[in-house]
């Protein structure tokens, strides 16, 4: 039954992951990408509980050859210590997202904002929630560095548009109004340079993985990438939002 139950849901599993990995390239692509994406992983999120809740009941109901109730798991030894461990089961980031909404919600109070306004904010402030969800959907420490992975892959796409937009080519696909003077392809010049910032220190402190990950010239690769990010962070975009966030790096 176990084995059953296992084949049934793996693709819950796939799909977790899947949505996981979209919201992470496209969360710099735009309100319409990251909305669907969004909606995405909440489906996961729901698909994954609806998994738990049934594997549930396969357990209450295996027993071995003795008539005695066995444990079983379908993660590997190496997901369940990540899923299960009191680290992954203590963190802080749920709560404080759900401090600060309550914080959002309470300032309704005083504020002079006609209500249609109070409404958007908090509809556009609560879609924080999807970090929850994505805590709740990583399973193990490969699909973590998988989600990075795909990550910084929408990030480049998003520095790479800023060069070509730079170069004076056409780029139908930048979104921004400020794509042309500023060349930010899909947001401002205050949010592209702390994403880049970011970015640029996620792959500083991963180098020696995607080195590893990107082939033969991996190296050669991660130091060709750092360099575009902290060139367009330094001279290319107006703001120096970037140049700021870079500085505890």
């Amino acid at each position: 039954m176990q084995n059953q139950e296992q084949v049934k849901f793996v693709w819950v599993e796939k799909f977790a992951l899947f949505a996981t990995c979209c919201l992470a390239f496209s969360v710099s692509l735009g309100v319409a990408m990251v909305s669907i994406s969004s909606l995405l992983v909440v489906l996961a999120a729901l698909f994954l509980f609806i998994k738990g809740q049934v594997r549930g009941a396969v357990l209450d109901q295996s027993t071995n050859s003795d008539g005695n109730q066995v444990a079983t798991n379908y993660l590997t030894p190496k997901e369940r210590k990540f899923s299960y461990s009191n680290l992954a089961s203590n963190l802080w980031s749920p709560w404080a997202i759900g401090v600060g909404l309550l914080w959002i919600a309470i300032s309704i109070f005083w504020s002079i904002s006609s209500w249609p306004q109070i409404g958007a904010e908090l509809v556009r402030s609560a879609r924080i929630l999807v970090i929850p969800l994505v805590l709740y959907i990583i399973r193990s420490e490969e699909q973590v560095l998988k989600v990075i992975g795909v990550w910084v892959w929408g990030q480049i796409f998003v520095i790479l548009s800023s060069y070509w937009l730079w170069l004076g080519l056409s780029a139908p696909w930048a979104l921004s109004e400020e794509a042309v003077n500023h060349f930010t392809p899909y947001t401002t010049s205050l949010d592209q340079p702390i994403m880049s910032a970011v970015t640029f220190g996620v792959i500083w402190f991963f180098k020696e993985h995607f080195a590893k990950l990107w082939g033969q010239w991996g190296r050669l690769l991660v130091n060709a990438v750092l360099a575009l990010f902290l060139v367009n962070v330094c001279f290319l975009m107006i703001g120096r939002s970037g140049m700021l966030s870079m500085i505890p790096i």
